[in-house]
């Protein structure tokens, strides 16, 4: 896995594109003390496969609740599409006095991974503090 940023709607949306072609699951992790709001939740309740509350999340400590989706090809496409509304995960912005720093979106708090049918992760996310991580593609692995 290697690091990546998003500074512009363009870079989460490449990130998305590449995502569609390669995801089969989708695991959402809803902090405790956040709500769990988002569309992603509420509206593919016919694809969700577990629910349960985790205290370490794919090796990030990561604690809440954990909601993981299996997309069949219909059902992919209308999550990807709602993927697309959102402004990005997050933006890694940096100010020329104070530095890096986080600036969240209409995505929220969440964190989030995709996975292919394999069960391989693609990408994940500590949102809240603007962290995300994608597979590294093959010529990156020679």
């Amino acid at each position: 896995m290697r690091e990546i940023t998003f500074a512009t709607k363009k870079d989460y949306l490449a990130v998305i594109n590449f995502l569609e072609k390669q995801t089969k699951y989708v695991e959402i992790v809803v902090s405790w003390d956040d709500t769990p709001n988002s569309p992603l939740l509420t509206n593919f309740g016919d694809s969700l496969v577990t629910i349960k509350d985790i205290s370490h999340w794919l090796e990030t400590g990561t604690k809440g609740t954990l909601y993981k989706y299996a997309l069949s090809l219909e059902r992919k496409k209308a999550y990807f599409q709602q993927l697309r509304k959102f402004d990005s995960f997050f933006y890694n912005c940096e100010h020329p006095f104070s530095g890096m720093y986080v600036e969240t979106t209409d995505f929220g708090y969440q964190d989030i991974a995709f996975f292919n049918l394999q069960g391989e992760l693609l990408f994940y996310t500590i949102t809240h503090e603007g962290l995300a991580w994608i597979k590294k593609s093959a010529e990156e692995n020679k």
